[in-house]
């Protein structure tokens, strides 16, 4: 549940994160793990 929730806040609802044209998968995989950390 969490983390659907999350997942639809990074993608679509909020921060926007396909619209950043990132690059680097390791980049973005980092940044993902620390923002689920984060939220737990």
């Amino acid at each position: 549940m969490v983390s659907e929730a999350l997942s639809g806040n990074l993608k679509s609802r909020g921060f926007y994160l396909e619209s950043t044209h990132m690059k680097n998968r390791g980049r973005m995989d980092k940044l993902m793990g620390l923002l689920m950390i984060a939220v737990v």
